[in-house]
């Protein structure tokens, strides 16, 4: 897990943050008066390192074979779905966030893996110096796995292997860094703290990083912008404690999901006849703070009261939450009764309404408006529904929640069936059947109605 992750990192920059939204900043700028000074263009065209590399189901890990050098920019591409996993998750894979058999990547032997996607992209750290990418499988196991047939014989799983490009960028001297490389939080991290540090690579020849943090993804807003400069001595908005090489600035963090980077000004000319050139910005990293606070309940955006369903039905759930900074994760319960009975499902009973495995929220809803935090998104598909009295319960939990206790849920009930057979004679018995019966699908989206 990454949750309690210590990095000691004496020699590299850090900053530390107490942040509080009573000090929001409107001031987007992060060159401010800077704005006619050299970039470094980040092309992703053309790279110095071009690999592609298989990445093999008979083993956890593949040895890309690429070793790294401080600055190297790394972009890793997988055009194959199946790079995201299954949904269901696992919290004995390395990446408890991420769908089992997803795609994932360490730098170095003990390196903190991070979910791939369809591109992920890290700037090489001095303490990623002469180590290699690897590319394996959130699972505990290889994806060769033996199972048994129906009549008993042992088949062999063996899926073909997922094809991933690497292209590395690399410096074309240590004054031209593309980008300073961030160290901790790790990224995806998540801490009870409120006063976290953040730690990045120190850049030779630079003159000043800027620091941002911001409650999007996209940083369409920003919360702080800070500016340090390299030789110690100023920054802004606050004032900085300490000198030298190291930085520290204080504010309070609330509970909440954050994205933070860092850009640096470096000389590429002399003392005397200075070339003040910017980086591109850093890759950004995400940090949660967690605090306790149990997600919200899942909304329903379909079905609604209004739909009717008759037996052999398929009925399909989207529900939505929001993100939690320990991220969230969700499953549904399903009970079906008699049609003259209500079924309930005992919440203190594990086993009570046959509940699916854990599964991750994979889409986000509503990423475009800037006025309202995106909300994820979760699909269910129920075919060849009974008649009945049926009760689906979505439930919702974060990472940080060992015990199950911050459960938040919500129903949705609906009648099959029964409506018709209360028109028929009074003298004819019940044909309800018992739950049971009825295929689940897990797939994703959707809003619901909290039943608290």
């Amino acid at each position: 897990m990454l949750k309690g992750k210590k990095i000691s990192l004496p020699l590299f920059l850090f900053i530390s943050f107490y942040f509080s939204l009573t000090h929001c900043s409107s001031d987007n700028s992060s060159n401010n008066s800077n704005s006619n000074n050299l970039e470094i263009v980040c092309s992703e065209d053309n790279p110095q390192i071009f690999k592609v590399v298989e990445i093999q189901p008979n083993r956890l890990w593949t040895d890309t074979g690429i070793i790294l050098k401080k600055g190297y920019d790394v972009v890793v591409e997988i055009d194959d779905d199946r790079t995201f996993g299954k949904d269901e998750v696992s919290f004995s894979n390395p990446v408890i966030f991420a769908g089992q058999d997803a795609v994932i990547l360490k730098v170095g032997e003990s390196g903190v893996p991070q979910p791939v996607g369809k591109i992920y992209r890290f700037t090489a750290a001095s303490e990623h110096e002469n180590q290699k990418i690897f590319l394996g499988w959130n699972s505990i196991e290889p994806l060769v796995r033996k199972k048994q047939s129906e009549s008993g014989e042992e088949i062999i799983e063996k899926p073909s292997p997922i094809t991933a490009v690497i292209k590395v960028f690399v410096p074309e001297t240590t004054k031209t860094v593309r980008r300073t490389a961030l160290l901790a939080p790790v990224n995806n991290f998540w801490t009870d703290e409120t006063n976290p540090r953040f730690y990045w690579d120190a850049v030779d020849n630079a003159i000043r990083y800027i620091f941002q943090i911001s409650d999007y993804p996209d940083f369409r807003r920003i919360i702080e912008t800070v500016e340090i400069s390299a030789s110690g001595g100023q920054a802004n908005p606050v004032s900085v404690v300490g000198g030298g090489t190291q930085q520290n600035v204080q504010f309070n963090l609330r509970e909440g999901i954050y994205w933070w980077r860092v850009k640096v000004q470096v000389n590429l000319g002399r003392s005397l006849n200075p070339v003040p050139v910017w980086s591109c910005w850093s890759e950004p990293f995400r940090l949660g703070v967690e605090l306790g606070t149990p997600p919200q309940p899942p909304q329903f955006l379909s079905p609604t009261t209004l739909d009717v369903f008759k037996p052999g039905d398929t009925i399909n759930f989207e529900f939505t939450t929001q993100d939690d900074p320990s991220f969230v994760f969700w499953r549904m319960r399903h009970v079906v009764s008699e049609c003259d009975q209500q079924p309930s499902i005992n919440p203190n009973d594990p086993n009570s309404g046959n509940p699916t495995p854990w599964h991750i929220f994979r889409v986000k809803l509503g990423e475009g408006n800037i006025k309202e935090i995106p909300k994820l998104i979760g699909y269910y598909k129920y075919e060849n529904l009974e008649r009945g009295n049926h009760l689906f319960r979505v439930e919702v939990k974060d990472a940080n929640d060992q015990t199950g206790v911050g459960i938040r849920n919500s129903d949705f009930r609906v009648s099959v069936g029964c409506e018709e057979e209360s028109q028929q004679s009074a003298t004819q018995p019940s044909q309800g059947q018992q739950s049971g019966g009825g295929q689940n699908q897990p797939g994703g989206g959707g809003q619901s109605q909290p039943s608290r």
